[in-house]
């Protein structure tokens, strides 16, 4: 059971971890700086439950997203 459950979440995360290096290959030097800007200040201390970047590449912007909590 715990094998099936470990393949299973491998198989769906991998995917997902190639796609963030597809990505990354496909952004500007001036947009990868910008990701990587608030791929640092959304994982600082200043989040401590962290948080996931939402990003407006077209704006130059982006916002830090908490998970919700119930």
């Amino acid at each position: 059971m715990t094998l099936r459950l470990s393949s299973w979440a491998i198989a769906c995360v991998l995917p997902l971890a190639m796609a963030g290096a597809v990505m990354a290959g496909q952004r500007s030097p001036a947009d990868q700086a910008l990701y990587e800007k608030a791929l640092q200040d959304c994982n600082s201390p200043k989040w401590p439950n962290g948080a996931r970047p939402l990003i407006n590449y077209a704006g130059g912007w982006y916002r830090c997203v908490e998970p919700r909590t119930k």
